[in-house]
């Protein structure tokens, strides 16, 4: 079974193109343009991993993990344009499992999601489900 990997992004280019990357790597992916889609996706599909823009157009910042948070186990990684330190250190002090400032390599994407499949896979004592793995 491989994970399942929701991409909450407003840039539907950019949600596409991740989306693509991700499923040639085995992901199961979906897409959502909002943080209430994303929430709504989060809940009713249940992903592995969220991949979350920290700038939508109705919401943004760092407090939107907390809000996947009450909702969700999944791992969440936080992606955007903010790539000053202090951003990075709000978002993982708000609950990121990790963060991925824009633009950014497909390449070290999966290598941050394969990460935290590994690690999620560690906690569940069942090893990582993805295809990368």
């Amino acid at each position: 079974m491989s994970w399942k990997v929701a991409v909450v992004e407003d840039d539907q280019r950019l949600a596409r193109a991740v989306a693509s990357g991700l499923r040639e790597d085995g992901y199961k992916v979906r897409a959502a343009a909002s943080a209430a889609e994303g929430l709504e996706l989060a809940q009713e599909w249940n992903p592995d991993v969220v991949l979350l823009d920290l700038m939508l157009p109705d919401s943004d910042g760092p407090d939107l993990f907390g809000r996947f948070r009450e909702i969700t186990h999944a791992a969440l990684v936080g992606m955007t344009a903010k790539s000053m330190l202090s951003d990075v250190v709000a978002g993982l002090r708000a609950g990121a499992d990790d963060y991925v400032t824009k633009p950014f390599a497909m390449e070290e994407l999966a290598a941050r999601l394969h990460a935290c499949c590994a690690a999620a896979g560690a906690r569940a004592g069942s090893g990582c489900r993805s295809a990368t793995c």
